[in-house]
C-alpha cells in the first residue's frame, strides 16, 4: 500500500508525487516509520537567523547636548569674535587721535580716553588666550579629517596609476584597502551626524522658541504688565541665551558642511 497508497489516509498517490495531494502528508515513512520525504529540503546546515527581540538596535541618539560638548562650541564661537572685538577697539583708538588733531577733543581727554581703550585690547588678549587653552576638538571632527585624509590619498593614488607609476596589483591592493577603511569611517560618521541632525533641531526649536519669548515680552511692556526696568533685566537674559543658542547652532552646521 505504501508504494500505490498514502500510508496516513489511505487514499490514491500520485505517481512520483512527494505528497499526498488528499491530506498532503509526505509519500513515503522512513525506516523508523516517521513520515519523510522523498528528497532532503535542506542540502546544507541551517544557519542561524537571530529573532526579532535578539536584533540589534542602532545606538540611542542623545536630545540634549552634553554639557562639555556645549562648553566647546560656545567658547569656540567666542574665539571668532576676539578678532571683530579688537578690531573695533581700535578703530576707535584711531577715531579718538583723529578727535585731537582736528581739535574736536582735548588732548588731555583723549589720553584718558586711549588708555581706557588699550586696557579693554589687553583684557581681551588674556581672555582670548584663555578660550584658547579650552579649545578641543570634537570625537565627530577627528573623524571627518581622517575621512578627508583617506579621499585625499584614494585621489593621489589615482594620479599615480595614470602616469604608470604603480603596477595594477600594487594599485588595486592599495585601493581595496583606503577604501575598506573609508567605509568603515563612513558608516561610523553616519551615527555621529544622526546625532548632529538632532541636535541641530533642537537648537532651531529653541532659537524660535526663544524669538517669540522676546516678542511676547515686548507686547507686554507695551500693554503694561511689565515694567521698563524688568523690561530690560529679562530682554538681556534672553538675549543672550539666543546668542549663545545660534552661535551654537553655527558651529554644528560648520562642523557637518565640511563633509
Amino acid at each position: 500500500m505504501d508504494s500505490e497508497n498514502c500510508w496516513n489516509c489511505g487514499k490514491p498517490l500520485v505517481k512520483g508525487a512527494n505528497f499526498c495531494k488528499f491530506c498532503g502528508s509526505p509519500a513515503r515513512k522512513t525506516p523508523t516509520g516517521r513520515p519523510a520525504f522523498s528528497e532532503p529540503l535542506l542540502s546544507e546546515e541551517p544557519k542561524y537567523i537571530p529573532a526579532i527581540s535578539e536584533s540589534v538596535e542602532p545606538s540611542p541618539v542623545e536630545e540634549e547636548i552634553p554639557e562639555e560638548i556645549e562648553m566647546i562650541l560656545v567658547n569656540r564661537a567666542l574665539l571668532k569674535t576676539f578678532e571683530e572685538k579688537k578690531r573695533e577697539i581700535l578703530d576707535k583708538i584711531d577715531d579718538v587721535s583723529e578727535r585731537v588733531k582736528v581739535g574736536l577733543m582735548p588732548a588731555k581727554e583723549a589720553k584718558k580716553k586711549i588708555e581706557d581703550l588699550k586696557e579693554q585690547v589687553v583684557k581681551l588678549n588674556l581672555d582670548r588666550k584663555k578660550a584658547e587653552e579650552g579649545e578641543t576638538t570634537l570625537p565627530v571632527e577627528a573623524m571627518i579629517s581622517e575621512i578627508m585624509d583617506l579621499k585625499d590619498k584614494i585621489s593621489k593614488l589615482e594620479d599615480i596609476r595614470k602616469k604608470g607609476k604603480a603596477s595594477e596589483k600594487t594599485y588595486q591592493k592599495v585601493k581595496e584597502e583606503y577604501e575598506k577603511n573609508l567605509q568603515d569611517l563612513e558608516e561610523k560618521y553616519a551615527k555621529e551626524k544622526a546625532q548632529l541632525d538632532v541636535w541641530i533641531i533642537k537648537l532651531k526649536t529653541k532659537e524660535q522658541t526663544l524669538k517669540e519669548e522676546i516678542e511676547t515680552l515686548y507686547v507686554k511692556k507695551e500693554i503694561g504688565e511689565v515694567q521698563e526696568e524688568g523690561y530690560k533685566t529679562k530682554l538681556n537674559e534672553i538675549t543672550e541665551e539666543l546668542e549663545k543658542t545660534q552661535s551654537m547652532l553655527e558651529e554644528l552646521k560648520s562642523i557637518i558642511s565640511k563633509v
